[in-house]
């Protein structure tokens, strides 16, 4: 892999996992009840519930486009938001919540190298260097 190539990889790695900037999923609706999450508060198109599973759903594709598939792309943008607008139990929201995490974790463990240890620090590094200040 090159330079560039391992570099993309390092970045997307702390991208996806919830270090950094970035939080996981789990963390994000730890608070919210799944009969909530299904709502659509006045002049929004989508709830909580099909944000999370839109989002899913563009994270595993990235994921398996990472991993060397080719995944394909829905037709319409309709086609990777959920039809139902919440689950339809405490179940299926925690499997929701939960479902990001896994395909990338099961992504990191296919690919995992002697520098993942190190990636945190370059990456914070870099990102220190290279972004401005808020």
């Amino acid at each position: 892999m090159s330079a560039d190539g391992r570099a993309l990889e390092r970045l997307a790695r702390l991208a996806l996992s919830g270090r950094g900037s970035h939080v996981e999923t789990k963390d994000v609706f730890s608070g919210l009840r799944w009969q909530a999450a299904g709502l659509k508060p006045h002049g929004v198109f989508h709830s909580v519930y099909q944000l999370l599973k839109h989002m899913s759903y563009w994270q595993d594709w990235v994921v398996a486009w990472l991993g060397g598939g080719s995944p394909a792309v829905p037709r319409h943008a309709s086609g990777s938001w959920p039809t139902e607008a919440g689950p339809t139990n405490r179940r299926d929201w925690d499997e929701a919540v939960l479902s990001p995490g896994r395909g990338w974790s099961g992504f990191l463990h296919q690919h995992d190298d002697a520098q993942q240890g190190d990636e945190a620090d370059e990456a914070s590094a870099y990102w220190s260097f290279a972004a401005p200040r808020c």
